[in-house]
């Protein structure tokens, strides 16, 4: 997926994508001392397993991001898609930061966001309010039409419970934007 912003930026950002090696740097690199010492277990317990979720979140949304065109076309939505990349806008001041999981240009000039999460619909209500957050504040900075995508890990086996509507969250469960 290539980095864009709807208007052109100046700098750029490097991140690992491999989930194998996010983690490795992240949960294994800094605690090998500890680790070959044989305090393996204490350091799972005390350090991997409270941001063990962040770890799968992040790479969850990397398998999204390397999938997008399958995805987009599942969607039925990628003939319009003109450009896919990431947005985001560093907050000053009062003004909030926005940053969007994926960002989409539409064939009219209409921009989407794609949220992605690692979590079933139990916290459905709080995704619904931080995207329409999200699609406010974007709308702000850009004056275009948006809409708005929800990929969550695991909807409980349901279909998606609105589908390319322009004027709601069109929200999908991973596993049935691949049934056949």
């Amino acid at each position: 997926v290539a980095n864009f912003a709807f208007k052109e930026k100046k700098s750029k950002k490097y991140k690992i994508i491999d989930p194998y090696l996010y983690f490795y740097f992240h949960c294994v690199y800094p605690y090998l001392n500890g680790i070959e010492n044989g305090q393996g277990q204490s350091i799972f317990n005390n350090k991997v397993k409270p941001v063990l979720s962040i770890h799968l979140g992040f790479s969850f949304e990397n398998l999204c991001k390397l999938h997008i065109n399958e995805i987009l076309q599942n969607l039925g939505i990628q003939e319009s898609v003109v450009d896919i990349g990431s947005y985001s806008v560093k907050g000053r001041g009062n003004n909030k930061g926005l940053q969007v999981d994926i960002a989409l240009r539409f064939h009219d000039q209409s921009l989407g966001i794609v949220e992605i999460k690692n979590s079933n619909s139990d916290k459905l209500k709080s995704y619904q309010k931080e995207i329409e957050l999200k699609k406010e504040m974007l709308y702000n900075l850009e004056k275009k039409s948006i809409y708005s995508y929800l990929i969550l890990s695991s909807n409980e086996g349901k279909k998606p419970i609105v589908k390319n509507d322009k004027t709601s969250l069109n929200i999908f469960a991973f596993e049935t934007l691949f049934e056949t």
